[in-house]
């Protein structure tokens, strides 16, 4: 653990991955993998509770998580902003926390200026022999054209417009 501490002198007070207060009732593992070594630190803090804390070796907080057993063997795992319900190896429930926040009004007093290349498209559908919609009007109208607008008549047998 002085290792973590001595390689974690970079990091601010108020950094997210600062070292958690530990005392002695941890106990610490390492946990090689191919290119990186971690160091886990695991407490019972209760015969329930049991907290794990995965640390990057220089002192960087990996993840934390805590795992206390309720009734009936069911385990309630909680990770940051996510907690699972676990049964015989098996997630029976899956939470997350999501912050909502409201859309807020502009501060600024909003303008309107047109945009000459918004239009508006409209379909005229009837229902045909074989139950299906098909066009028989297309209309577009923009701002540029707002007195003209664009009307397509289809003809059902030469599928031609006019």
């Amino acid at each position: 653990m002085d290792r973590i501490k001595d390689k974690a002198v970079l990091l601010s007070v108020n950094d997210p991955d600062k070292i958690l207060p530990l005392d002695n009732s941890y106990k610490f593992y390492y946990i090689a993998k191919k290119s990186t070594v971690n160091v886990l630190a695991y407490k019972m803090l209760n015969e329930s509770t049991i907290d794990k804390i995965l640390y990057l070796l220089h002192g960087v907080v990996i993840t934390r998580v805590r795992n206390n057993l309720v009734d009936n063997g069911v385990i309630h795992r909680k990770t940051g902003n996510v907690v699972l319900f676990i049964k015989d190896n098996k997630t029976i429930l899956h939470k997350k926390d999501i912050s909502l926040y409201p859309i807020t009004k502009p501060g600024h007093k909003y303008q309107f200026r047109p945009n000459p290349y918004i239009g508006v498209i409209d379909l005229e559908t009837n229902i045909s022999k074989e139950d299906s919609s098909k066009v028989f009007v297309a209309g577009f109208l923009t701002n540029e054209n707002l007195n003209k607008p664009v009307t397509y008549y289809i003809d059902s047998v030469n599928f031609k417009t006019y």
